[in-house]
């Protein structure tokens, strides 16, 4: 009797191991299907990418740079110096003046301004409708004459200086950084060029 109670209590055991196994592999199943389902599902992402316009205006006058009102974004602004001998017309003369000779660059101190080689950084981002300081520069014209004799004020041209001004928008501030390889601090300031 031991031996039958024995059979049919293993018997019972077993369909519902039976029933589990089953259960357990279709709910895997169905699990397994719908996480398939959910992976390859596709969807088509469309990323618009809208440049911001900048519009910088020079004056060559007094050496400051203004973002328009206009443009879209903050600014970085670096400027160069470009020293030429030029006529009324704005024609460039084929000889170039050469530092030391005809003119020389003192640079002023100023703390808004850092230089790193030809170029003056200005270290506050410019907001639009908003303008730089003066660049630091004095440039002082030398008459007299090359080393060959020659006046260096050549018929009809004299020495002009323009400011030669880029811009890079100033958010993300990784952008300054990579580009011109700039230090910026956590209030977006350019504190050292390297």
């Amino acid at each position: 009797m031991l031996k039958r109670f024995y059979g049919k209590l293993c018997a019972r055991f077993s369909k519902k191991i039976a029933t589990a196994i089953v259960a357990l592999t279709l709910t895997c199943s169905i699990a397994l299907t719908g996480t398939v389902a959910f992976l390859v599902v596709k969807k088509a992402i469309t990323n618009t990418f809208e440049p911001g316009e900048i519009e910088l205006t020079v004056n060559n006058t007094t050496g400051v740079i203004t973002n328009s009102a206009d443009s879209d974004v903050g600014v970085y602004i670096r400027v160069k110096l470009v020293v030429n001998y030029q006529n009324n017309d704005g024609n460039v003369y084929y000889i170039a003046p050469v530092e030391g000779r005809d003119y020389t660059v003192s640079s002023l101190l100023d703390t808004n301004w850092i230089q790193s080689g030809d170029y003056y950084y200005y270290k506050n981002p410019v907001e639009p409708g908003t303008a730089t300081t003066t660049v630091p520069v004095t440039v002082t014209f030398k008459p007299g004459t090359d080393s060959e004799g020659n006046s260096n004020q050549y018929a009809g041209y004299t020495l002009t200086v323009q400011y030669l001004a880029e811009a890079i928008q100033s958010n993300p501030t990784t952008a300054v950084a990579e580009s011109w390889n700039a230090t910026v601090d956590s209030n977006g300031l350019i504190t050292q060029i390297n």
